[in-house]
């Protein structure tokens, strides 16, 4: 099943995004779940970041949740929360 995660940065994510970006990425790479996109969530004007938004397979809530809070930038206070959602893709234009 895919699952869309969508982060939302706190009020001092700006201030500690660079110093857990190298970790945040190293972790995401090594991933046991499939990630099938990733990428920060910007304001409007394209720049800055408002969070995260992560599309990963697994076959559960459990597992996908017990992921992201694993993650360097949940666990630092990066993310103030996050929510997780069953994706039932029906359109894919790459």
């Amino acid at each position: 099943m895919i699952w869309a995660i969508w982060c939302k940065d706190s009020g001092r994510a700006a201030a500690i995004r660079s110093q857990f970006g190298k970790d945040h990425s190293t972790y995401l790479t090594a991933s046991p779940l499939p990630i099938l996109m990733a990428g920060p969530l910007t304001g409007d004007d394209g720049e800055g970041s408002a969070g995260s938004l992560i599309l990963v397979e697994a076959d559960s809530r459990g597992a996908v949740e017990a992921f992201v809070s694993g993650d360097p930038f949940a666990v630092h206070g990066v993310w103030e929360s996050f929510e997780v959602q069953a994706f039932r893709m029906s359109r894919k234009n790459l």
